[in-house]
């Protein structure tokens, strides 16, 4: 089995924002463009991770891709599972369900997702969990907290970053490795898989 991404997820940003700016962020880990650093979360079980890398692209074709959730799988570190519950205007309610490790169950998540353009360089998209949307399955872990966003910005006519900032609880206890990956690998391959995508000729 494989380790997850909380695609985790406007519980109340600006207080996530504030408690995050108090701690310091160290660099976990470099490589192919990407960068992932962590900090402490105060009252969560977890480190908070943000992560970003850039690469050529345009940023409404990244934001389309990012919007097409049946292709997620293709991308999504360790995602098994995605449906869209309920979608209205910028607001999106999306099931995701992640691979865990042995002996690690496997979680779900359910995510309200608000699409938000700032300008016209960056749009975001702040997600939050909502844990009793849907009923509990029995063979996997319900996730009952977590916050955080995707930013597309386009920094230059060709270049198009994607930065995300998350935390979450992680239904339960869990080893100190899994949560490693939870906030580290899991950040970092799903956005070199996405640079990957935009990489290829024929995307």
């Amino acid at each position: 089995m494989r380790i997850l991404l909380f695609f985790i997820p406007y519980l109340a940003f600006s207080t996530f924002q504030s408690a995050s700016a108090q701690e310091k962020w160290t660099t976990e880990k470099r490589k192919n463009g990407v960068e992932v650093q962590v900090k402490d979360a105060p009252g969560w079980p977890i480190k908070t991770y943000r992560a970003w890398v850039s690469f050529n692209g345009n940023q409404q074709e990244v934001i389309d891709y990012m919007l097409q959730w049946e292709k997620r799988i293709e991308w999504n570190y360790a995602l098994t599972e995605i449906k869209v519950l309920h979608q209205h205007g910028d607001e999106t309610i999306v099931y995701w369900r992640y691979d865990m490790p042995w002996p690690v169950e496997d979680r779900d998540l359910i995510t309200k997702i608000i699409f938000e353009k700032q300008d016209e360089k960056t749009t975001f998209m702040r997600f939050t969990a909502l844990p009793d949307y849907i009923p509990r399955k029995t063979d996997c872990v319900r996730i009952e907290k977590a916050i955080g966003y995707y930013r597309v910005v386009q920094l230059e006519p060709n270049i198009v970053e994607v930065a995300s900032e998350a935390k979450s609880t992680t239904g339960g206890e869990i080893p100190s490795w899994v949560a490693n990956m939870f906030i580290v690998d899991s950040p970092y391959e799903t956005l070199k898989a996405l640079k990957e995508h935009f990489l290829l000729p024929t995307h």
